[in-house]
C-alpha cells in the first residue's frame, strides 16, 4: 500500500513540477537566452565594452545555477522513481525528454560566465568592474564551483601570456623596422 501511495505522491509531482517547469522555462530561458544575445551582439560590435561583458557574465552564471538545478531535480526524481515504480521512471524520463528542450551544459555556461568576469577583472581600471567580477568568481566558489574557478584561473593565465607574447613580438618586429628604416637613411646619405 505504501508503494502505491509513494508512486502516486511521484506522479503528483512530476506533473505539477514538469507543468511549472515548462512555463518558468519558457518564460526564464527565453528571457534569459534573449539578455545572453544582446550582450553578446553588444561584444560583437565593441568587444571592449566591459559592462556587457559583467552583464554577460552574470546572465551566464544565473543561467548555468538554472540548468544546474534542472538536472539535479530530474535525476533526484528519477532516481527515486526507478526505486519505486519502472513504469513511472519510463514516464519521467518521457516528461524530461520534452521539458529538457534546450538545456546546455551548465558547466560550460559557467565556464563561459567566469572568463568574461576574468576578461573584465584584468582589463576594466574601475575598481567596482574589478570588485563585481571577483563577486561572481566568489559566488561561484561558494556555490562549489572551486574547480571551475581554478580551470578559469588557468585559462586565463594562458590567454594572458599569449597576449604578452604576441605583443613582445610586436614590439620587438617594431624595433627592428624602425632599426631598419634608420639603416636606410644612413646608407642613402652615403
Amino acid at each position: 500500500m505504501s508503494s502505491q501511495n509513494e508512486t502516486r505522491k511521484l506522479k503528483r509531482r512530476s506533473r505539477s513540477q514538469s507543468s511549472t517547469d515548462r512555463q518558468a522555462t519558457r518564460f526564464d530561458a527565453n528571457s534569459m537566452q534573449q539578455g545572453i544575445a544582446a550582450c553578446r551582439s553588444r561584444l560583437d560590435e565593441d568587444p571592449g565594452d566591459l559592462a556587457a561583458r559583467l552583464a554577460l557574465s552574470w546572465r551566464l552564471l544565473f543561467q548555468s545555477l538554472y540548468y544546474q538545478n534542472q538536472q539535479s531535480f530530474w535525476t533526484d526524481l528519477l532516481e527515486q522513481a526507478d526505486r519505486v515504480d519502472e513504469n513511472l521512471g519510463a514516464q519521467l524520463r518521457g516528461i524530461q525528454s520534452e521539458t529538457a528542450g534546450g538545456c546546455q551544459d551548465y558547466r560550460l555556461l559557467l565556464r563561459d560566465s567566469l572568463m568574461q568576469a576574468a576578461t573584465v577583472a584584468q582589463l576594466s581600471d574601475r575598481n567596482s568592474d574589478r570588485d563585481e567580477a571577483l563577486r561572481i568568481r566568489e559566488l561561484v566558489q561558494m556555490c562549489g564551483g572551486g574547480l571551475a574557478v581554478e580551470e578559469a584561473d588557468l585559462a586565463s593565465k594562458r590567454i594572458l601570456g599569449r597576449i604578452a607574447k604576441a605583443v613582445c613580438s610586436e614590439k620587438k618586429e617594431t624595433e627592428h623596422a624602425v632599426d631598419d628604416t634608420r639603416g636606410d637613411d644612413e646608407t642613402e646619405d652615403l
